[in-house]
């Protein structure tokens, strides 16, 4: 199997030892893939699943050493050229800079996704931004059919959810690839608050 030369590669397939051993040979622990992840962003996600089954140990561990890295690193980010790469680290000051340089919110990064689809979903202000300048609430992933609203609901991000919503998304549709509607993915905590105020 090709060795990638990739840190974020490395942190998708949960791969400690690897991770472990690209830090300690000096990798930049903010470098970007070839589709402008970073391995901090690409860890959150190993271990979930289509329903979101939550992480693994080695999942916790993995995002245990790139955070230490992260906090003893004095190097930046590496800029990008594409929006999508911006939202996913939640950089709202770069965000901000790019759409009022003129690019499009509809941009696909190197992955084919916009930057509606990548956001770092723990930041409501982004998501906010981004459907004032027209973003899609509804646009799914090529790859799973999940739509924004999806992954809001399954990560349990209540207020990046509600923004959504202002914003025309919907609980009830679109379906993924699973048949799931953001609904039926929705975490305890996020059900229970929609309940409360008969959203649901």
């Amino acid at each position: 199997m090709q060795t990638s030369m990739y840190l974020a590669d490395a942190a998708a397939r949960g791969d400690l030892q690897r991770v472990g051993e690209m830090l300690r040979a000096g990798v930049d622990v903010h470098q970007l893939n070839a589709c402008g992840r970073a391995a901090i962003q690409i860890a959150w996600g190993v271990g979930g699943g289509p329903e979101g089954s939550g992480q693994t140990q080695d999942t916790e561990l993995l995002l245990a050493v790139l955070s230490a890295a992260s906090r003893h690193t004095g190097s930046p980010m590496q800029t990008s050229m594409y929006l999508a790469d911006a939202a996913a680290r939640g950089d709202l000051q770069r965000v901000g800079e790019m759409l009022r340089a003129g690019v499009d919110v509809h941009q696909l990064n190197a992955c084919g996704r916009a930057a509606i689809q990548v956001m770092q979903m723990g930041n409501p202000a982004i998501a906010k931004l981004l459907l004032e300048e027209g973003a899609n609430p509804n646009m799914a992933d090529p790859s799973t059919g999940s739509c924004p609203a999806h992954d809001a609901a399954r990560e349990g991000f209540l207020d990046t959810l509600l923004v959504l919503l202002d914003g025309g998304a919907s609980l009830n549709e679109p379906l993924d690839n699973y048949g799931k509607r953001p609904i039926d993915v929705a975490t305890n905590s996020v059900l229970t608050w929609l309940k409360t105020k008969r959203l649901v």
